[in-house]
């Protein structure tokens, strides 16, 4: 388990309140943080996603339901792309977000969960959920379900950064750790149960709904990311967490390669010492 810490992984490097609890407070929606008024005139994916593939233009877009069978391309060429889950939403079988033309220092595709919502993985043993195109080595992004099929960790293109941002805006009572049992579902983000195929390609921050600058403090309620009882090492999660815990249930077996800070087009000769308010008993660094 991970416990939360405070990191910044906001493209560009902005501070992270501009994109939580200055942004996004308990009310809901409230506040002036930037990725918030990127809701303003959004529209539901689900209404341009209508067939097998869809090419987004950039905008602001809503996620309700499940995706199934379908990928959905976002040109970073072109601008960048905001997606916002009010409830829940689930990345079923074949089920695809794929981000493709990602550059450093350029546009970004974010995805901003509200508090009490989540987001799911559920795609059983078919590949889906959320792909930054170029972290994957050697794969032809041709809008077919093959694609998805070779997006596996030995392609990872290990050393460079994803251009997906996934940001949660608090925990409620049923995104908060479940302690009820290895098969239940929780979290902000949740990998069901036997899921074997499932995609994440991010960097993730699931914060806190308030800061208290007098005292620096945070409120205990970030969301947590959960990985379900069957769980196994085909998922690929590449990029970095930030959350209150990172739980693997029994059963689940997760590897997540080590990635770099945002903005990165590869490793550096030698690797950055990691510094941290921990006291950190050993660490390794590895390449694939």
């Amino acid at each position: 388990m991970v416990r939360y810490t405070e990191t910044n992984y906001a493209a560009g490097g902005e501070n992270p309140a501009d994109y939580t609890w200055n942004g996004i407070n308990q009310s809901g929606w409230g506040g002036t943080g930037t990725l918030t008024s990127h809701r303003t005139g959004m529209v539901s994916l689900a209404s341009n996603a209508t067939s097998a593939v869809t090419n987004l233009t950039p905008g602001s877009y809503s996620l309700t339901g499940t995706l199934d069978n379908k990928i959905v391309n976002v040109d970073l060429a072109a601008g960048d792309y905001y997606f916002f889950i009010d409830s829940s939403f689930t990345f079923g079988a074949g089920g695809a977000i794929v981000a493709k033309n990602g550059t450093a220092n350029n546009y970004a595709c974010y995805i901003v969960i509200k508090e009490g919502a989540y987001l799911s993985f559920a795609g059983g043993d078919t590949r889906h959920g959320i792909i930054s195109a170029n972290c994957f080595k050697g794969v032809t992004f041709d809008d077919t379900q093959a694609e998805l099929s070779s997006c596996t960790r030995a392609n990872i293109n290990q050393g460079v950064s994803p251009y997906v941002y996934i940001y949660g805006a608090g925990s409620g009572t049923n995104t908060a750790l479940h302690t009820g049992g290895s098969n239940n579902d929780s979290g902000q983000i949740r990998f069901a149960k036997d899921n074997r195929s499932a995609i994440m390609t991010a960097y993730v921050g699931l914060y806190p709904t308030s800061y208290n600058a007098g005292t620096n403090t945070f409120s205990e309620d970030a969301g947590a990311i959960t990985f379900a009882q069957g769980v196994n090492d085909n998922i690929n999660v590449y990029g970095r967490l930030s959350a209150s815990y990172v739980t693997a249930n029994d059963g689940s077996n997760i590897q997540i390669p080590y990635c770099p800070e945002p903005n990165t087009d590869g490793l550096s000769d030698k690797p950055v010492p990691l510094y941290t308010d921990y006291r950190i008993y050993d660490y390794q660094y590895y390449t694939m």
